[in-house]
């Protein structure tokens, strides 16, 4: 039975915040939720998911969309409503990117879209390059248009090109770029951006899927909102401007990160105007003591002046001081100071080598060359998580389900002694296989594998 709204409670937290409260609490018109780092961000949109599906204001066989801007982010969150949603209600809170929106989308409906621009159905994704740009433009007597533009307007311009107000050249280069890709000689190449742009003709042409779209989703969650692209907002404007549905979205307004990729300048003035929203914010740091708040207060006042004063409830769990704002004359001194410090903490035992992260706003790779030959100097090694194994970042490869299974065995083939290792294994392959840990026999069976499978991998690496 439903849970009044007035009796619902936070699942598996003591409170929270009056903001996230009000916030939570409003269902009858969309939200715009801003919070800083520490904030809550992922757990107040699964309380909110639990008030909606717990008290019927999302009855059965209603569902929330959850949108988030990258994989992990979206993953984070299915899994935080599975902690706090029995499984009943959990199924119908539909968590993904943007990307695996629209592909969806499409490969539900691809037969929905006119059939000037409909791909087929053997099509593969493209992850098209600033070169592959240059050489289409080339290709196409066209080296004196940008890449970087000709690249943003295949990411916002509207199908039909026919009806679009872009110049005819251009109009005429983006449908000889469509052909092209549909036109490869190993199958049509379809990256995510046409694939919004797809979607979106689909949505418009057939209001009928867009009326089911909408009776499906009467609720949809924003996250990471402030790096929404024009051509994702141009999507949500289509797929339900106008409809019952009710938005709540959620960013940080200082960590916009993606300007790069065509994130919007004004993301959030623009959601509150075009969805008539009501703004929120979230004001307590649960991840961070005063002195690390202090600091992003700092930062914060850079950005905007007026900013909120954030209230620190992390707890101090280390000695001494704990973070510190540095300014350098030049990068070569910046480079030197921090390898400095690094090999000074290791040497006096204060942290150990792989404890130390270096974060980095964007261009790891040049910042990794730049700073990897200075460390060396002081017998330090960096590892780059985001440099590309094939198509695919290290960081991205390391949370993939495959990569979770394969390194606690290859640690404990690397290792005499690895408990840890041992119970991640079992774990991992208890899941792949689908058994119960009640079931004695299965888990003997699985630790007499493991440890026939780690002996040999040990033995293979002595040879």
């Amino acid at each position: 039975m439903p849970v009044a709204p007035e009796d619902w409670r936070p699942q598996g937290v003591d409170d929270l915040e009056p903001g996230a409260w009000d916030a939570l609490r409003e269902a009858t018109h969309s939200v715009c939720v801003t919070a800083g780092a520490g904030a809550g961000k992922t757990e107040f949109l699964a309380q909110k998911a639990a008030y909606l599906l717990q008290t019927g204001l999302c009855p059965e066989p209603k569902r929330i969309l959850a949108i988030s801007f990258k994989r992990d982010a979206a993953q984070n969150l299915a899994a935080r409503v599975r902690q706090r949603c029995p499984a009943n209600q959990a199924r119908r809170f539909h968590s993904m990117t943007f990307d695996a929106f629209t592909k969806h989308m499409l490969d539900h409906f691809r037969l929905a879209i006119p059939n000037a621009y409909r791909p087929p159905i053997d099509y593969s994704i493209a992850f098209p390059t600033r070169r592959d740009f240059d050489l289409f433009l080339k290709r196409h007597g066209r080296p004196d248009v940008s890449s970087d533009r000709f690249e943003q307007a295949i990411a916002r311009t509207p199908l039909p090109f026919e009806k679009t107000v872009e110049k005819l050249c251009t109009r005429e280069l983006l449908r000889a770029y469509w052909d092209d890709q549909y036109a490869m000689p190993d199958g049509a190449l379809v990256s995510f951006a046409m694939i919004n742009r797809l979607v979106d003709y689909m949505l418009r042409s057939n209001s009928r899927i867009k009326r089911a779209l909408r009776l499906t989703y009467p609720f949809v969650f924003l996250d990471e909102f402030q790096d929404t692209t024009y051509a994702q907002y141009s999507l949500v404007n289509t797929a339900f401007r106008g409809s019952r549905s009710i938005f709540t979205a959620v960013g940080d307004d200082k960590q916009r990160i993606m300007g790069w990729a065509g994130a919007m300048n004004n993301a959030f003035d623009e959601f509150v105007d075009g969805f008539n929203a009501v703004r929120h914010a979230l004001l307590r740091n649960w991840r961070s003591h005063e002195a690390l708040v202090g600091i992003q207060q700092v930062i914060a006042r850079q950005i905007d002046p007026d900013v909120e004063e954030v209230e620190a409830r992390g707890q101090l769990e280390v000695d001494g001081a704990t973070a510190a704002i540095w300014r350098f004359d030049n990068r070569e001194q910046e480079t030197q100071m921090i390898a400095r410090w690094i090999r000074r903490e290791v040497d006096e035992g204060r942290v150990a080598p792989h404890n130390v992260a270096i974060l980095v706003r964007m261009r790891a790779n040049s910042v990794e060359d730049e700073l990897a030959p200075v460390l060396r100097d002081h017998g330090l090694t960096l590892r780059n998580l985001a440099r590309n194994v094939g198509e695919i970042a290290i960081q991205d490869l390391l949370v993939e389900p495959l990569t979770e299974v394969i390194l606690p065995l290859l640690r404990l083939g690397a290792s005499a002694r690895a408990p840890e290792a041992w119970s991640a294994a079992q774990d991992r392959l208890q899941a792949l296989a689908n058994v119960s840990s009640d079931d004695e026999t299965v888990q003997e069976r699985l630790q007499r594998e493991i440890g026939e499978f780690s002996s040999s991998l040990s033995g293979w690496g002595t040879l």
